[in-house]
């Protein structure tokens, strides 16, 4: 009986991982194909497979949408890592007045939508003069990656074995030290796993880019709508670069994949 059950819950799960992954599949067979194909016979095998749809999307600007987003997500993701960790620190940690309202006014920020600040951030990218300037960018990400990165890394921090911290105490490690020395090196996978979660929303983010960003800074999102124009579409180039797009996140997640979900039970768990 056991064994049956078994069986079948693999069975539903591979069944519920093609369903999920049918998408991709299909986008990576129909980005072989020519235009044409693409458009008369969407769902058959392709019969003269050809890469010229890959060659559409990276002469299209794809490559440089790449490297802006690689950037951008970069810089965002290692500042949200440094502040996160320094905050779910002071409140795993440390006792200040105002501790319990200031971590629930962070963890407000999951509320806000994203859309509800664009016509805000507009104005103010615009009176500050930094808007249509990748920089743009960094701040409202870190913002809103910051709320969930707290939460999950005080978790962390606090299931940290405070006798290491008394020892590190009494070698004369200051609290800042023992956040570096201590808490970080104990904490890689919370680290890893909120790296991986910000880095993958930050490089697929949409709306804020679009309000932000103008001329020829464009990340991967705004590159790839542009395959698009208002009666016509070059679906096979839009497919090829769907994959181009999705390839990198996706080799991270399949990489890190037992992190991530270690990361994410963990500090379910812990919190």
């Amino acid at each position: 009986m056991r064994r049956l059950t078994a069986i079948a819950a693999r069975a539903a799960v591979t069944l519920l991982a093609l369903v999920m992954l049918s998408p991709l599949l299909w986008a990576a067979f129909a980005s072989v194909k020519r235009g044409f194909d693409v458009r008369s016979a969407p769902f058959s095998i392709p019969d003269d497979p050809s890469l010229e749809s890959y060659r559409d999307a990276i002469e299209g600007g794809l490559l440089a949408a790449m490297g802006h987003s690689a950037l951008i997500t970069g810089l965002s993701v290692a500042i949200v890592v440094a502040l996160a960790s320094l905050a779910a620190y002071a409140f795993a940690r440390l006792t200040f007045p105002g501790r319990t309202a200031l971590r629930t006014l962070i963890l407000a920020g999951m509320m806000v939508p994203v859309h509800a600040v664009l016509i805000p951030l507009f104005i103010m990218a615009s009176r500050t003069q930094v808007s249509g300037q990748w920089y743009s960018l960094i701040g409202p990400y870190v913002a809103f990656a910051l709320p969930l990165s707290v939460l999950l890394l005080t978790a962390y921090f606090a299931d940290v074995p405070k006798e290491l911290e008394d020892a590190a105490r009494l070698d004369g490690c200051s609290d800042l030290g023992i956040w570096w020395h201590v808490v970080l090196p104990m904490s890689r996978v919370g680290l890893l796993t909120v790296a991986i979660l910000q880095g993958v929303w930050i490089w697929n983010e949409y709306p804020m880019a679009l309000v932000l960003l103008t001329g020829s800074w464009k990340t991967l999102p705004l590159s790839l709508a542009e395959f698009r124009g208002e009666h016509t579409a070059n679906w096979s180039a839009i497919l090829a670069a769907v994959i181009i797009v999705a390839a990198p996140m996706l080799t991270l997640f399949f990489l890190f994949q037992k992190v991530i979900m270690r990361g994410m039970t963990e500090g379910a768990l812990k919190g």
